[in-house]
């Protein structure tokens, strides 16, 4: 935009801000259980039902893998972007890490797009961070009798299983994401479909039968460029 300061002055063109367009693919993901004739008459559930509820949280963890921590094909994680930003905290030893490291990663987040940003580590990252205690012995972020708060520097936390778990922490390590969830794009295909199978050789010869599970999705990390950072302690 621009400010005309006379009668008939030209417009010039604004070179627009929004992303471009992407194609996001969708992929297939399958597994299938096998079970025998027997299994299905032994047991007192509905066969269905467990093994939906099965495949419905194999798939749920799936889920948080692409997004996060994926490194191979056919998608990347957020962690394994090559245009996210990256911080190092001020010492390899886990053991000193203080809140002013995530202070320094977030600054390095666009103001625009940092007040939607989430932080994502593992619950005994977090749990390091709120325990921190003052020259009196009591602890900084919360009272004994409080629970684990869901905000650190005044951003929501995201706890994820998946990324590094405090312990396990070594020099040069990636262990907690501060980005935008709105940056991971999820396109879904086609809902979960579970199938049953058994007009096969197998369930003709032994009586073995097959629960398929297949679901097509497509995963897109958007714009990582100065919109994410990924936080690892320093290098020895």
């Amino acid at each position: 935009m621009k400010w005309l300061t006379s009668y008939g002055q030209k417009i010039d063109a604004t070179k627009s801000n929004m992303p471009t367009r992407t194609e996001l693919k969708a992929y297939t993901l399958a597994g299938y259980v096998p079970f025998f004739d027997e299994f299905g008459e032994d047991v007192f559930v509905d066969l269905g039902k467990m093994f939906l509820e099965d495949f419905t949280e194999a798939y749920g963890q799936e889920f948080d893998c692409q997004c996060l921590i994926a490194d191979n094909d056919p998608f990347k994680g957020a962690k394994n972007m090559a245009h996210a930003e990256k911080h190092a905290t001020s010492s390899a030893d886990i053991n000193q890490l203080s809140y002013l490291d995530f202070r320094a990663a977030e600054l390095k987040v666009e103001p625009e797009e940092r007040k939607y940003c989430k932080w994502f580590m593992n619950e005994t990252v977090l749990n390091h961070i709120t325990n921190i205690k003052d020259d009196n012995n009591n602890p900084i972020w919360r009272k004994p009798w409080e629970g684990m708060p869901g905000r650190l520097d005044g951003y929501d936390v995201i706890e994820s299983r998946l990324l590094p778990q405090f312990a396990d922490i070594e020099a040069d390590t990636p262990f907690a994401i501060f980005m935008n969830p709105k940056r991971i794009i999820h396109g879904n295909r086609k809902g979960i479909e579970i199938k049953r199978f058994d007009e096969t050789t197998e369930g003709l010869e032994y009586g073995e039968l097959f629960m398929r599970f297949r679901k097509r999705d497509g995963f897109l990390i958007t714009r990582p460029k100065k919109n994410m950072v990924i936080l690892s302690t320093a290098e020895e």
